[in-house]
């Protein structure tokens, strides 16, 4: 006012139209609801907007939760960046990959199949396990063929050569060394 800053109610972003000490009606910071003109509540945890008459009341929730029949948030199960109830993920966290409705650890790279304890139990091709853990596979000869290469090397009359003389993790295999 006046040309003066004021503050806003705590946890408030505007109160241009109320004033200071104040907050404008939809103006709380998301979480929080007007419940009394000078005052922003925290709703229940979980909960981004919730009705000004009950906080308990969860009108949408953030993502992690969703919504139960008693309007309330609930986490996600481990693993979901988002769901629909406590059985079904809609949306998966880094290092988790959506199964039908679940959300399953992800098997590092090159392991196509993995355990719960992400031990390698088969490989992508041009990889083969190894002790638990997939590892490059170049022992095709001219006796046994090779279909598919590592990264590294490329696939060139059924043998895997390397891709020594370029770096790339795939080349031309007439350019390989």
């Amino acid at each position: 006012m006046n040309g003066i800053c004021e503050r806003c109610a705590r946890n408030c972003f505007k109160c241009d139209n109320t004033g200071p000490d104040f907050c404008d009606v939809g103006m709380c910071v998301t979480g929080y609801v007007r419940v009394r003109p000078d005052s922003c509540t925290q709703c229940l945890l979980g909960c981004t907007n919730c009705l000004s008459t009950n906080i308990a009341t969860c009108l949408s929730c953030s993502p992690g939760t969703y919504a139960s029949s008693a309007t309330l948030c609930i986490l996600c199960p481990t693993g979901c960046a988002t769901c629909s109830s406590n059985s079904t993920c809609t949306s998966c966290q880094l290092g988790f990959t959506l199964s039908g409705s679940t959300c399953d650890r992800a098997c590092p790279f090159p392991c196509a199949t993995c355990d719960a304890s992400l031990n390698c139990l088969t490989c992508f091709g041009g990889y083969s396990v190894n002790s638990s853990k997939c590892v490059s596979d170049v022992s095709c000869t001219t006796t046994t063929s090779c279909s598919e290469c590592p990264l590294g090397y490329a696939l060139n009359t059924n043998v895997c050569v390397h891709c020594s003389s370029t770096g790339c993790l795939r080349c031309n295999p007439a350019s390989a060394s």
